[in-house]
């Protein structure tokens, strides 16, 4: 009994390891599909602690554009203001790649999307 519990606990350990286990980051603000004003959208991105080297192979797209440049990145996350949206909706694309932390040998990519959309005032002067 005590090997079938050892081998139960590699199984969940490996699982757990795996490319598809824990997201190496996660988008805190906004939330999806969250309307913004004029004063741009604030993003604040979260990186797993479990995975130091996330930050380093981080990049993001606003609706195809890489704006990677107006990210601050620290060790724990990712924070930056985005102006000069489009009419309607958005999307901002998050993307890291890296090693897994076991096995070495293995490469992992995660990529998110966030939905968000930018809702002019209708009095607003466009002339």
């Amino acid at each position: 009994m005590p090997v079938f519990a050892f081998l139960a606990g590699l199984v969940a350990a490996g699982a757990l390891a795996s490319p598809a286990g824990p997201r190496p980051f996660t988008i805190v603000s906004p939330d999806a599909g969250a309307e913004v004003g004029l004063d741009g959208v604030e993003i604040i991105l979260r990186f797993d602690p479990q995975d130091p080297g996330v930050g380093a192979t981080f990049r993001a797209l606003l609706n195809g554009a890489d704006v990677t440049a107006a990210f601050t990145t620290a060790s724990n996350g990712a924070y930056a203001r985005l102006h000069d949206l489009l009419d309607g909706e958005n999307v901002l694309r998050v993307e890291t790649f890296g090693r897994c932390w076991w096995p070495r040998r293995v490469f992992a990519e995660h990529a998110q999307e966030l939905h968000f959309h930018l809702r002019r005032p209708l009095d607003l002067d466009r002339g």
